[in-house]
């Protein structure tokens, strides 16, 4: 079972932005309500989940949640992380495809480039 969609989903919940060390981090880009005229319709303001694969430096939220759902200590928790990472990996070099429930999918081009299509459902819930 893969760890670490739980603990995005519970960090975006509180924060705009959480790193995964050594892949990259999600975050929450906000949409400003927007109302058109012409169709007599009106959407409400949102948040989407973006990937930007160069954000990799540690910042500790990731550690923490694993800490305090688990009740690890920081050094347990920044192991348990690089084998959940690298099990991540693993699987998008294997399959050339990544879906984490509730977030969203990675794929690999034939270029190798990393993209990202967030889940249809995963704006609902960081509105």
């Amino acid at each position: 079972m893969l760890r670490i969609p739980l603990h995005i989903e519970r960090i975006l919940l509180v924060n705009d932005c959480v790193i995964i060390p050594d892949f990259g981090g999600f975050i929450l880009r906000r949409h400003a309500a927007v109302h058109k005229t012409r169709e007599c319709a009106f959407l409400p303001a949102r948040k989407e989940i973006v990937f930007n694969p160069t954000l990799t430096h540690n910042d500790g939220l990731l550690a923490e949640s694993y800490m305090e759902m688990y009740g690890m200590d920081f050094n347990e928790a920044q192991q348990a992380i690089r084998h959940d990472v690298s099990a991540l990996q693993a699987t998008l070099a294997d399959d050339g495809r990544l879906t984490l429930e509730g977030i969203g999918a990675f794929r690999r081009t034939d270029d190798g480039t990393l993209l990202f299509d967030p889940a249809s459902d995963a704006t609902s819930t960081y509105a």
